[in-house]
């Protein structure tokens, strides 16, 4: 596992409790907060980039902002192929594959693409961060 490259990191509110979340997926809530992404189809916004221990809601965090693209480090939901998409999972902030971009629900958006393989959930991998967009519905 390799160190972050090419990244823009934000300084921004913690939506919720994010203690032991590093290199989680996360989105902003409805008060323009960031939380942990646990819904499939959620858009990821960023990855929590820091480790600080306690992290509070409303407290500013560091992330590491996807849409900037970069290499980044993220944690799997489930076995996740080198090359795959990545978007949101229904596993608290971490993420899952998607073959290609006819794999992509309507209107569902990739954050990145796999740099290379998890074998297992937990496992932390590499990432190339950029948003790609699935097919739109009506």
């Amino acid at each position: 596992m390799s160190s972050y490259q090419c990244v823009k990191t934000l300084s921004v509110p913690a939506g919720e409790d994010l203690n032991d979340r590093r290199y989680h997926a996360l989105t902003i809530n409805a008060s323009g907060q960031f939380e942990m992404a646990d819904a499939a189809g959620e858009v990821v916004h960023g990855v929590l980039w820091e480790d600080p221990g306690t992290i509070d809601a409303g407290r500013a965090v560091t992330i590491m902002d996807v849409a900037a693209g970069g290499i980044g480090l993220v944690v799997a939901g489930a076995a996740i192929v080198a090359g795959q998409l990545l978007v949101a999972s229904a596993t608290d902030g971490r993420v899952a594959g998607v073959a290609n971009v006819g794999a992509l629900a309507a209107d569902q958006v990739a954050f990145g693409v796999a740099l290379e393989a998890a074998g297992a959930a937990g496992d932390i991998i590499r990432f190339k961060a950029g948003h790609i967009a699935g097919p739109h519905s009506a």
